[in-house]
């Protein structure tokens, strides 16, 4: 199990939380290696209140799409920061790095899975056959991770992003996969782009018309001046062409861009991140979970779209932070889109949009440490360093040995970098 606690107020929630990213420190440590120190050791000494004191705390970071938008390279001079910062004597006093690196979209979707069903488990006590899909939608990506229901066998198929875990004591495959820079910040870049390749003002300054900003209102976007239209219906078509439900569907069925997935009839669903808080910005809730119908995200938004921006500044709760709330419109013809491509039907009642489970927020971290917990493969670190060490020695002896000997010895080595790496294994 994972200890988990509850910080004794909003602020102190919030505290345990830094903004940019961690990817957005390329420039800053690049130019000062030190700038991690300022970026990192506040944050983990704010957690570090709450944990038993007089010991080392092991520390395992891992990054999302906001590294995966990064090269390798650029990725390493991040994380080589990061190991300095953490192996530096003041800070080895108090953290040991267990580990630091930047995993794949699939794999996020997995913990944000093992999130919701531990923190639903928890409070509901549920049987292992009342598992609950997830769906996340971050600022750069999307993740859908669910165990498909039985079809007319006892256990579904699942042709290709199949993931084995575990959860509760018992081993289930699930289906995840994520689409890269389809989160609701780069899909509002991409949408901005898409106009600006179809509009006659090329490199003029004529502001373009953007269907999913409201009338009266103008932005720059991508460094490029738009004037909003708030037309509902042209802004939900062009959303939709961002999904790229249209192409060629090579394995059956298909969600979108022509990528296989199960579908998902018969599995509830649990939606959070950006799905909450576009949900949020609608009015749909004032509270932590919402449950409700890709109907009720549609006619909520048309009905916020046709509002001049005049009006939204001076009614909407969101009207102190016109960043955010300009981004409504056009996030909830996005979500529409992005869950009937999924599959999720009118009238489903397949969706719960949360926030809050049981007053935990439901993010990916806390299924990292349930898997990272519960994973076989990765109970005990220090036999996977020690086995990563003796690669070297093995290497001299290795030849030696016969044939098929060393074909094992080799697939067990390749085995332990993918895990290490964050790579799909996830039937090796």
């Amino acid at each position: 199990m994972v200890a988990e606690f509850l910080p004794p107020s909003a602020a102190d929630e919030a505290a345990l939380k830094v903004r940019p990213g961690i990817g957005a420190l390329l420039g800053a440590v690049t130019a000062n290696v030190s700038a991690m120190d300022d970026y990192l050791l506040p944050l983990l000494h704010r957690a570090r209140q709450w944990a038993p004191s007089g010991r080392v705390l092991g520390v395992r970071l891992l990054a999302t799409a906001g590294m995966r938008l990064l090269s390798a390279d650029e990725q390493e001079t991040i994380w080589a920061a990061v190991r300095r910062t953490l192996r530096a004597p003041q800070s080895a006093q108090s953290f040991r790095l267990l580990g630091a690196m930047t995993i794949s979209g699939n794999y996020e979707g997995v913990f944000g899975y093992l999130a919701v069903n531990h923190i639903v488990r928890s409070q509901r006590g549920e049987s292992s056959k009342s598992d609950m899909g997830s769906l996340d939608l971050g600022g750069a990506s999307t993740q859908i991770t669910f165990q498909p229901a039985p079809t007319l066998s006892p256990h579904a198929d699942i042709l290709a992003d199949g993931y084995r875990v575990n959860l509760s004591g018992a081993s289930r495959v699930l289906y995840s996969h994520s689409f890269m820079r389809s989160g609701d910040t780069q899909a509002w870049l991409r949408l901005a782009r898409l106009l600006l390749s179809r509009s006659d003002t090329g490199a003029s300054t004529t502001p373009v018309s953007h269907p999913c900003l409201h009338r009266g209102h103008e932005a720059r976007i991508d460094g490029h001046a738009f004037v909003g239209t708030g037309d509902w219906r042209a802004c939900s078509t062009h959303a939709q062409q961002l999904l790229h439900i249209d192409y060629e569907c090579l394995q059956q069925p298909c969600a979108l861009a022509g990528v296989y997935q199960p579908r998902v009839r018969g599995v509830a669903f649990v939606a959070f991140s950006g799905f909450f808080h576009i949900v949020h910005g609608l009015g749909l809730t004032t509270g932590d979970v919402w449950k409700g119908t890709v109907g009720e995200i549609a006619r909520a938004g048309e009905a916020l779209c046709e509002q001049t921006w005049s009006l939204l500044l001076e009614t909407h709760p969101w009207r102190s932070s016109p960043a955010h709330m300009q981004h409504l419109c056009f996030g909830a013809a996005y979500i529409e889109g992005l869950l009937r491509g999924y599959g999720f039907s009118e009238p489903s009642a397949q969706l719960t949009f949360a926030r809050k489970l049981a007053g935990y927020a439901v993010e990916w971290p806390l299924g990292a440490q349930i898997f990272y917990n519960t994973d076989p493969h990765h109970r005990d670190e220090r036999l996977e360093e020690e086995a990563e060490a003796s690669d070297e020695a093995e290497e001299d002896v290795v030849r030696g040995l016969p044939r098929r000997s060393r074909q094992l010895r080799r697939r067990r080595r390749m085995r332990r970098r993918i895990r290490r790496l964050g790579g799909d294994y996830p039937y090796i």
